[in-house]
């Protein structure tokens, strides 16, 4: 387990290198002054853009503190309302990167995409075949295939970024 974090650690560029003790390099320490996930503050991290940055506050507020299931990360930036713990969180991270709430997510979400990349680069999956009434196999770039219940948002693209695949059934070898 310590190996596989520390890699993961090297990979985000958090750690100067892979042996144990490892020294935090610059981005781990901007990294760790966030107190979340390192990839999802790595992803955080990754834009200048405040737009993109506040986009991405939310989903890593979200993906911290709620245990909703949401298939489409689209989905919390169209929310009308976000549960508390999840806005204290977001509020929190947002001072921490000094940026001003706006009470409306403008980001592209390929930009937020883009950012994302940098926190799940092992996470990235390929659709294999789309069928609306069956479950759509995703292929990971790691090698083993998810497969995912029928969701309309499967039909828009060849490519995602799983960033939870709790609710996601696996085959083949990890």
């Amino acid at each position: 387990h310590l190996k596989h974090a520390m890699d993961l650690l090297f990979d985000l560029g958090a750690i100067q290198s892979k042996s144990f003790p490892a020294f935090l390099s610059p981005m781990g320490n901007e990294m760790a002054r966030l107190s979340i996930h390192p990839r999802l503050s790595r992803a955080l991290l990754e834009s200048d853009e405040p737009e993109v940055r506040q986009a991405l506050a939310l989903l890593c507020a979200y993906l911290s503190e709620s245990n909703a299931e949401v298939s489409d990360a689209r989905d919390y930036f169209q929310a009308q309302r976000h549960p508390t713990l999840v806005l204290k969180s977001y509020e929190q991270i947002l001072r921490s990167l000094n940026i001003e709430e706006s009470k409306k997510i403008t980001a592209p979400i390929s930009a937020i995409g883009h950012s994302l990349l940098k926190g799940f680069p092992d996470s990235v999956s390929k659709k294999r075949s789309y069928d609306p009434r069956e479950e759509t196999e995703l292929v990971m770039c790691q090698g083993p295939s998810i497969y995912s219940k029928p969701h309309a948002f499967l039909k828009d693209s060849d490519y995602f970024i799983i960033l939870d695949a709790q609710n996601l059934s696996f085959k083949g070898s990890a």
